[in-house]
């Protein structure tokens, strides 16, 4: 039984390193070099681009964005209403809430669209960038229209009066990495 256990555990050992080893080396399509996460409370939100530009002027910092909740913390699923061609679809999916530089931060790559900008008032918590899986998931029902067609199209959170607009549409990106 010793034996039995011995090499058992010799094997999953080989099987873990294999795990960690394509882990390691996985592009998670995402930048994840030099970043540094900092919680912020309700008390310092307000004085969020304050401290950003404070922290802007330091010739060593690069960048600084904000979000509601760190990488691999994404669990929660919210309601969301998709108003395209046909009627309107209810969603399930995940959803982070950024300010305009998260995606030059971690460079993440758009395929259509734009990204969110300080230029357009209504951006302002009201437009949306979803990802290439949420674009083909939205263009099911019509697979050959290009994901183009989803720009401009009504979206937002179902039971509230806060839908926006799909501005752009992000590469696929393992967010939990």
């Amino acid at each position: 039984g010793q034996f039995t256990g011995a090499i058992f555990l010799i094997i999953a050992t080989f099987f873990v390193l294999q795990q960690l080893q394509f882990m390691r080396k996985k592009d998670p399509g995402f930048n994840r070099d030099q970043v540094l996460l900092i919680p912020l409370n309700f008390a310092s939100y307000d004085k969020f681009e304050s401290i950003k530009q404070e922290l802007l002027g330091n010739t060593l910092i690069s960048g600084v964005t904000a979000t509601q909740q760190r990488l691999g913390n994404n669990l929660h699923q919210t309601g969301m209403m998709f108003h395209g061609d046909g009627p309107a679809r209810e969603i399930v999916t995940s959803q982070i809430i950024v300010d305009p530089d998260f995606l030059t931060l971690y460079k993440i790559k758009l395929i259509a669209g734009r990204n969110f900008s300080r230029d357009y008032a209504s951006d302002n918590g009201k437009t949306y960038i979803i990802n290439e899986s949420m674009a083909k998931e939205l263009l099911k029902d019509n697979p050959n229209a290009p994901m183009t067609s989803l720009l401009g199209k009504m979206y937002g959170f179902r039971g509230m009066d806060s839908s926006g607009r799909i501005v752009g549409i992000a590469e696929d990106f393992n967010f939990n990495s």
